[in-house]
């Protein structure tokens, strides 16, 4: 990975003291943000929904992974770039393993590693569970470099105690990826726009409809309500966004041919 910033000792040091690569939650700041490496188009800021916060990714796989978490109901936490911080341990398991440990490139100092992804979820008894994953494209997986690199992180995790894996794109459903994407910027709404007061409307005429063409229900309603158009698709992704409509996930939303006897009606209370 390539910096902007001249990394030294000093800065290190800097950025433990700020609390970088500590906290939980909306305490929690990203060791790397995307103002630390060049932009090559790829990287990210969103603003996350488990966790209020904005989060930062360095690749369109880190984003496409973190929407798979964010709509797990198990996970509660998801902490990215998150370091290696105990630097003397990942460079002693290097040495024991004969591997040349990664340096600042104009420094040479030791490089403070980082995973994707810290992740607390619930082990389904209520306990909460501390895993780590790291993303990568599996055509990186052929590179010797990237291999050793990856093995000093799971050694490192493995003598914490801590859950490690590798996760590709091969391990990600394009039709989860899809709908996530296809719904996702609705879950914040502006808060001027009219959600409670016509949200009910879609959840009654879904009820009520059930051989209708969804499509066909969301333009009848903008008609007879004077709605502008997409106003109640709009809406409609927003109930979809906040699990208070259900679709199958494993499935490409196709609006030319869903049905409303294909959705599920979680409630209209929660709204």
């Amino acid at each position: 990975m390539k910096y902007r910033c001249k990394w030294t000792e000093k800065s290190i040091e800097r950025r433990i003291k700020k609390g970088f690569g500590q906290g939980y939650k909306e305490n929690y700041k990203p060791w790397l943000t995307v103002q630390d490496v060049p932009s090559i188009g790829v990287v990210t800021r969103v603003k996350g929904k488990i966790v209020p916060r904005v989060y930062h990714f360095m690749s369109k796989l880190e984003h496409q992974y973190f929407c798979i978490l964010e709509w797990s109901n198990r996970v509660k936490d998801i902490r990215e770039q998150f370091p290696l911080i105990q630097r003397e341990d990942a460079q002693y398991i290097a040495e024991q393993k004969g591997i040349t440990y990664p340096v600042y490139p104009i420094t040479k100092i030791p490089v403070v590693l980082t995973s994707d992804f810290a992740i607390q979820l619930d082990d389904g008894t209520g306990k909460l569970k501390e895993i780590v994953r790291t993303v990568k494209p599996s055509n990186e997986l052929k590179k010797q470099r990237v291999l050793e690199k990856l093995e000093i992180e799971r050694e490192y995790w493995k003598r914490k105690g801590i859950d490690w894996g590798i996760v590709t794109e091969k391990d990600m459903c394009p039709e989860l990826i899809y709908n996530l994407n296809f719904f996702r910027g609705a879950y914040y709404f502006n808060k001027n726009f009219p959600v409670l007061e016509l949200a009910p409307y879609i959840l009654e005429g879904i009820f009520n409809n059930q051989n209708q063409l969804v499509l066909n229900l969301l333009h009848s309603l903008d008609c007879s309500l004077n709605k502008e158009a997409g106003t109640f698709l709009s809406i409609f992704k927003f109930l979809l966004s906040r699990k208070l409509i259900v679709i199958d996930m494993s499935k490409k939303i196709d609006l030319q041919n869903l049905h409303c006897k294909e959705l599920t009606i979680i409630g209209g209370a929660n709204l």
